[in-house]
C-alpha cells in the first residue's frame, strides 16, 4: 500500500506548502497557494497536486473536487519559468513526465474535477484545467496556449486535450497565434461551461458542485470512467467495455 492509500485510510489529514485542502461534506476545496509566484506550477507544487489527488482516490465520501488559486489575478499561469530556465533536455522530459503523471492521474480518480478559472489560466495552467471535468470561469478569465510565442511547446498533452474540446481547427489557431481568450470567447469555444461575474464565481461553482455532490458516488465515478475511457476506444470495443465495467462496479443498485 503506498503512502496516499495509507493516508487515506487512517484518515490523516495531508499538509503541504503550496496547497490548501478543505472538506465539507462530499465537496473537497482544493487550493493552489502560491500567489507571489502567479500559481504557477513547480516541481514541488506538481508533486504536492500528485499527492493530494492520489489521496482522493481512495475516497468515497468526497464526490466533488473544487479546485481554485489563491488571489483574484491568476488562476494559473503556467509552468514555473523560473525552474525551465535551469533544466536540461533530461530535466525537461521528467518534467513533463511528472506533469503528465498527474493529469492522468486526474482523469483516473472517481470524483469529479471543476476547476475554478478567476484570472488568467496560461500554458500549463491550461493543460491543467483541461485535466479538470468542468470548467467555470469568472468575467475577467484570460485562457491562452502561450508557449508557440515563447519558444517552447507544451509537454503537458494539451495538444491531444485541447483538439478533444475544442476541434482540431480551432486548437491549431489556438496554438499557432497564441493569442488570449477572454471568458466569453472560452465560452463559445466551449473550453469553459459557463462564466460567471467575478463576485459570484466562487459561490455559483459551489452550488453546481452541491448539486453534483447529490448524485450516488457509484454513478458518478462509472460516468466519469467511462466517457474518459470511450476517447480511446472504436464504439464497439467501447460497448463491450461499458457493459463489463458497470457489471464489475455494480455494487450497491440503482439509487
Amino acid at each position: 500500500m503506498g503512502q496516499e492509500q495509507r493516508e487515506a485510510a487512517s484518515g490523516e489529514a495531508l499538509s503541504f506548502k503550496n496547497l490548501e485542502i478543505k472538506i465539507e461534506g462530499a465537496v473537497a476545496h482544493l487550493f493552489i497557494n502560491r500567489p507571489r509566484q502567479m500559481n504557477t506550477l513547480s516541481v514541488e507544487t506538481l508533486k504536492e497536486l500528485r499527492r493530494a489527488f492520489g489521496f482522493f482516490l481512495y475516497r468515497r465520501d468526497v464526490k466533488v473536487i473544487l479546485v481554485t488559486s489563491a488571489g483574484d489575478k491568476v488562476f494559473v499561469a503556467g509552468a514555473d519559468i523560473n525552474e525551465l530556465d535551469a533544466f536540461d533536455r533530461f530535466d525537461a522530459l521528467w518534467f513533463c513526465d511528472l506533469g503528465h503523471s498527474l493529469f492522468n492521474l486526474m482523469e483516473k480518480i472517481p470524483q469529479v474535477i471543476v476547476a475554478v478559472i478567476d484570472g488568467y489560466c496560461m500554458g500549463g495552467g491550461f493543460d491543467f484545467s483541461m485535466a479538470c471535468d468542468i470548467r467555470v470561469a469568472s468575467e475577467r478569465a484570460k485562457i491562452a496556449h502561450t508557449a508557440c510565442k515563447m519558444g517552447i511547446i507544451t509537454g503537458f498533452g494539451g495538444t491531444q486535450r485541447l483538439k478533444r474540446l475544442v476541434g482540431i481547427r480551432r486548437a491549431k489557431e489556438l496554438f499557432f497565434t497564441a493569442r488570449i481568450l477572454d471568458a466569453w470567447e472560452a465560452l463559445r469555444y466551449r473550453i469553459v461551461h459557463a462564466v460567471f461575474p467575478d463576485e459570484v464565481v466562487c459561490e455559483k461553482a459551489n452550488e453546481l458542485a452541491l448539486k453534483m455532490a447529490k448524485k450516488p458516488f457509484w454513478q458518478l465515478s462509472v460516468l466519469k470512467a467511462l466517457l474518459n475511457k470511450s476517447l480511446d476506444m472504436d464504439r464497439k470495443a467501447f460497448c463491450w467495455y461499458e457493459t463489463y465495467t458497470s457489471l464489475a462496479r455494480w455494487e450497491d443498485g440503482i439509487d
